[in-house]
């Protein structure tokens, strides 16, 4: 079907305009297919404005989505197995594949606590009690939605150097970025911050 639809033309002729989320994401689409006069970036955006609250600097950190290895749940799980008595507490909110990986994680580990699936209300109350928002991801996220709600709430966040997730974070001001499924450079880069918690406090206000 793709290829029917490149012969006939249809992205170019029949499409006025295509959105992506990130510039990124724009360079890849226009030197792939799509002429780059019709591609827009038009990044994700929250339905109603938060408000924002100062950093608790002795906070849990936060994660929040979909419980898969993509999404790099056990780079975070060997990193507290392995550093959770020098780092802040982990919350890991949501429901997925890896579930009972998670709960056996927080049965065996009492620095580790699972909040199961969260509706908006209960997010908002854990991203309101964290001190950072972990986005660990090992797959190519497009704007992820939480890195948003963490932003609204005044949350610096902790991502993966990924090549849309560098895009979307200033490293150093509003958050700060690690290598992808590297438990050594989480676990570092989270013990400097548990070191330096007016860091988080500094990062927050930016976020």
């Amino acid at each position: 079907m793709q290829f029917l639809h490149r012969i006939l033309g249809t992205w170019m002729l029949e499409v006025d305009a295509y959105i992506s989320l990130t510039e990124g994401a724009r360079t890849r689409f226009t030197e792939s297919l799509l002429p780059p006069d019709k591609v827009h970036v038009l990044g994700n955006f929250l339905p109603t404005e938060s408000a924002a609250s100062p950093v608790p600097p002795q906070g849990p950190a936060l994660f929040l989505g979909r419980l898969e290895e993509a999404k790099g749940l056990r780079t975070l799980l060997r990193v507290w197995e392995r550093d959770g008595d020098r780092l802040m507490p982990l919350v890991i909110a949501g429901n997925g594949p890896l579930a009972g990986e998670v709960r056996a994680a927080s049965a065996k580990n009492p620095r580790i606590r699972y909040a199961g699936f969260c509706r908006q209300g209960e997010i908002q109350s854990l991203l309101t009690g964290a001190s950072i928002l972990l986005l660990p991801s090992e797959c190519c996220e497009g704007f992820p939605m939480t890195l948003l709600e963490a932003r609204a709430a005044g949350r610096p966040v902790l991502a993966s150097r990924t090549a849309s997730l560098e895009e979307l974070i200033d490293s150093g001001r509003d958050g700060w970025l690690a290598e992808p499924a590297q438990p050594g450079d989480w676990a570092e880069r989270l013990r400097a911050l548990v070191q330096a918690p007016e860091a988080l406090v500094s990062a927050g206000a930016q976020a």
